[in-house]
């Protein structure tokens, strides 16, 4: 899970974001609105990413969190 969550950060970062091209899901999202803001994508993702492992923790418990926070 590391190694995945590093290679599609770098995926993100190097070949995404420079060629302004949004993927789906949350991080398209936060990359669409770096475009309109110019905030930064990975403090958007973090803070789209909140309610969902809030949820995630109410739903799944603690091991949910634990993989996450892994990942």
């Amino acid at each position: 899970m590391i190694f995945g969550s590093f290679v599609y950060s770098l995926a993100v970062e190097i070949f995404l974001s420079p060629l302004k091209i949004s993927p789906g899901g949350i991080t398209g999202v936060s990359t669409a609105l770096n475009y309109l803001s110019g905030f930064p994508t990975g403090i958007l993702i973090l803070i789209f990413n909140i309610p969902i492992i809030l949820f995630g923790f109410i739903k799944f418990g603690k091991l949910f969190i634990a993989k996450s926070a892994l990942a």
